[in-house]
Protein backbone atom coordinates (compact mmCIF):
# COMPACT_ATOMS: atom_id res chain seq x y z
CA UNK A 1 0.00 0.00 0.00
CA UNK A 2 2.84 2.37 0.85
CA UNK A 3 4.49 1.80 -2.54
CA UNK A 4 1.21 2.61 -4.27
CA UNK A 5 0.91 5.88 -2.33
CA UNK A 6 4.46 6.84 -3.28
CA UNK A 7 3.75 6.16 -6.94
CA UNK A 8 0.56 8.23 -6.79
CA UNK A 9 2.39 11.13 -5.14
CA UNK A 10 5.23 10.89 -7.67
CA UNK A 11 2.86 10.88 -10.63
CA UNK A 12 0.93 13.79 -9.12
CA UNK A 13 4.11 15.82 -8.69
CA UNK A 14 5.22 15.03 -12.25
CA UNK A 15 1.85 16.01 -13.71
CA UNK A 16 1.78 19.28 -11.77
CA UNK A 17 5.40 20.07 -12.72
CA UNK A 18 4.57 19.52 -16.39
CA UNK A 19 1.52 21.70 -16.00
CA UNK A 20 3.48 24.51 -14.37
CA UNK A 21 6.07 24.50 -17.18
CA UNK A 22 3.29 24.59 -19.76
CA UNK A 23 1.62 27.48 -17.92
CA UNK A 24 4.86 29.48 -17.88
CA UNK A 25 5.35 28.86 -21.60
CA UNK A 26 1.76 29.91 -22.28
CA UNK A 27 2.26 33.13 -20.29
CA UNK A 28 5.34 34.06 -22.32
CA UNK A 29 3.53 33.24 -25.57
CA UNK A 30 0.51 35.28 -24.50
CA UNK A 31 2.70 38.29 -23.74
CA UNK A 32 4.45 38.02 -27.12
CA UNK A 33 1.21 37.57 -29.07
CA UNK A 34 -0.47 40.44 -27.18
CA UNK A 35 2.39 42.79 -28.08
CA UNK A 36 2.28 41.70 -31.72
CA UNK A 37 -1.49 42.09 -31.94
CA UNK A 38 -1.36 45.50 -30.25
CA UNK A 39 1.25 46.76 -32.71
CA UNK A 40 -0.53 45.42 -35.79
CA UNK A 41 -4.15 46.07 -34.91
CA UNK A 42 -4.02 49.29 -32.88
CA UNK A 43 -0.96 51.13 -34.21
CA UNK A 44 -0.46 50.00 -37.80
CA UNK A 45 2.72 51.26 -39.40
CA UNK A 46 3.96 50.47 -42.90
CA UNK A 47 6.18 47.41 -42.96
CA UNK A 48 8.86 47.10 -45.63
CA UNK A 49 11.11 44.22 -46.63
CA UNK A 50 13.64 44.67 -49.45
CA UNK A 51 11.96 47.95 -50.30
CA UNK A 52 8.62 46.22 -50.83
CA UNK A 53 5.60 47.22 -48.77
CA UNK A 54 3.89 44.35 -46.99
CA UNK A 55 0.09 44.67 -47.14
CA UNK A 56 -1.51 45.43 -43.80
CA UNK A 57 -4.01 42.63 -44.45
CA UNK A 58 -1.13 40.14 -44.32
CA UNK A 59 0.15 41.50 -41.01
CA UNK A 60 -3.37 41.52 -39.58
CA UNK A 61 -4.00 37.94 -40.73
CA UNK A 62 -0.73 36.80 -39.15
CA UNK A 63 -1.69 38.49 -35.87
CA UNK A 64 -5.11 36.80 -35.98
CA UNK A 65 -3.41 33.45 -36.71
CA UNK A 66 -1.18 33.87 -33.67
CA UNK A 67 -4.12 34.87 -31.44
CA UNK A 68 -6.15 31.85 -32.59
CA UNK A 69 -3.21 29.49 -32.08
CA UNK A 70 -2.67 30.92 -28.60
CA UNK A 71 -6.37 30.57 -27.75
CA UNK A 72 -6.37 26.94 -28.88
CA UNK A 73 -3.18 26.29 -26.90
CA UNK A 74 -4.71 27.80 -23.77
CA UNK A 75 -7.79 25.64 -24.28
CA UNK A 76 -5.49 22.58 -24.45
CA UNK A 77 -3.79 23.75 -21.28
CA UNK A 78 -7.13 24.07 -19.48
CA UNK A 79 -8.16 20.57 -20.55
CA UNK A 80 -4.78 19.28 -19.38
CA UNK A 81 -5.23 21.08 -16.06
CA UNK A 82 -8.55 19.29 -15.60
CA UNK A 83 -6.82 16.01 -16.49
CA UNK A 84 -4.09 16.58 -13.86
CA UNK A 85 -6.51 17.66 -11.15
CA UNK A 86 -8.73 14.66 -11.82
CA UNK A 87 -5.78 12.25 -11.64
CA UNK A 88 -4.56 13.83 -8.40
CA UNK A 89 -8.00 13.86 -6.76
CA UNK A 90 -9.33 10.46 -7.85
CA UNK A 91 -5.98 8.68 -8.39
CA UNK A 92 -7.52 7.06 -11.45
CA UNK A 93 -6.30 7.60 -14.98
CA UNK A 94 -8.34 5.18 -17.05
CA UNK A 95 -11.76 6.82 -17.06
CA UNK A 96 -14.07 7.86 -19.85
CA UNK A 97 -13.49 11.54 -18.98
CA UNK A 98 -9.74 11.19 -19.34
CA UNK A 99 -10.11 9.50 -22.74
CA UNK A 100 -12.35 12.32 -23.92
CA UNK A 101 -9.94 14.93 -22.59
CA UNK A 102 -7.08 13.51 -24.65
CA UNK A 103 -9.38 13.35 -27.65
CA UNK A 104 -10.30 17.02 -27.17
CA UNK A 105 -6.63 18.01 -26.83
CA UNK A 106 -5.79 16.13 -30.02
CA UNK A 107 -8.64 17.75 -31.93
CA UNK A 108 -7.73 21.23 -30.66
CA UNK A 109 -4.12 20.76 -31.74
CA UNK A 110 -5.26 19.45 -35.11
CA UNK A 111 -7.51 22.49 -35.58
CA UNK A 112 -4.62 24.75 -34.56
CA UNK A 113 -2.40 23.15 -37.18
CA UNK A 114 -5.04 23.53 -39.89
CA UNK A 115 -5.74 27.16 -38.96
CA UNK A 116 -2.03 27.98 -39.04
CA UNK A 117 -1.51 26.34 -42.43
CA UNK A 118 -4.57 28.06 -43.88
CA UNK A 119 -3.61 31.54 -42.68
CA UNK A 120 0.00 31.07 -43.81
CA UNK A 121 -1.05 30.03 -47.30
CA UNK A 122 -3.53 32.90 -47.59
CA UNK A 123 -0.86 35.39 -46.53
CA UNK A 124 1.85 33.94 -48.80
CA UNK A 125 -0.35 34.50 -51.85
CA UNK A 126 -0.68 38.22 -51.11
CA UNK A 127 3.05 38.93 -50.78
CA UNK A 128 5.15 40.60 -53.48
CA UNK A 129 7.26 38.12 -55.46
CA UNK A 130 10.69 39.11 -54.11
CA UNK A 131 9.73 39.00 -50.42
CA UNK A 132 10.76 35.96 -48.44
CA UNK A 133 7.80 34.47 -46.63
CA UNK A 134 9.95 33.56 -43.62
CA UNK A 135 11.03 37.19 -43.25
CA UNK A 136 7.57 38.21 -42.00
CA UNK A 137 6.71 35.19 -39.88
CA UNK A 138 5.14 32.76 -42.33
CA UNK A 139 6.84 29.49 -41.57
CA UNK A 140 4.67 27.18 -43.62
CA UNK A 141 3.78 23.76 -42.34
CA UNK A 142 4.29 23.29 -38.60
CA UNK A 143 4.91 19.59 -38.19
CA UNK A 144 5.28 19.70 -34.39
CA UNK A 145 1.70 20.72 -33.79
CA UNK A 146 0.50 17.96 -36.07
CA UNK A 147 2.75 15.41 -34.35
CA UNK A 148 1.45 16.49 -30.94
CA UNK A 149 -2.12 16.23 -32.23
CA UNK A 150 -1.54 12.69 -33.48
CA UNK A 151 0.21 11.81 -30.20
CA UNK A 152 -2.75 13.08 -28.14
CA UNK A 153 -5.22 11.22 -30.37
CA UNK A 154 -3.14 8.05 -29.97
CA UNK A 155 -3.06 8.50 -26.20
CA UNK A 156 -6.82 8.84 -26.27
CA UNK A 157 -7.11 5.48 -28.00
CA UNK A 158 -4.61 3.89 -25.60
CA UNK A 159 -6.45 5.26 -22.58
CA UNK A 160 -9.75 3.97 -23.97
CA UNK A 161 -8.21 0.52 -24.39
CA UNK A 162 -6.84 0.70 -20.82
CA UNK A 163 -10.27 1.74 -19.57
CA UNK A 164 -11.88 -1.24 -21.30
CA UNK A 165 -9.26 -3.61 -19.87
CA UNK A 166 -9.79 -2.17 -16.40
CA UNK A 167 -13.56 -2.62 -16.68
CA UNK A 168 -13.05 -6.22 -17.80
CA UNK A 169 -10.77 -6.92 -14.84
CA UNK A 170 -13.25 -5.25 -12.46
CA UNK A 171 -16.05 -7.40 -13.91
CA UNK A 172 -14.05 -10.58 -13.35
CA UNK A 173 -13.29 -9.68 -9.74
Amino acid sequence: MESSDKRCRFSSVMLLATLSVAAIMAAFSAFSVANEAREVLFAPTPFYINGESIPSAVLTALAIRDVLALALSIACLIVYLNFCLDVVSTQSIFTRKQCRRFLVVGLLLLISSIVSITFDNLCAVQLPNDVSITAIGIFGFNAWTLVLALFALSLSAIFEYGRLLQSDVDAII
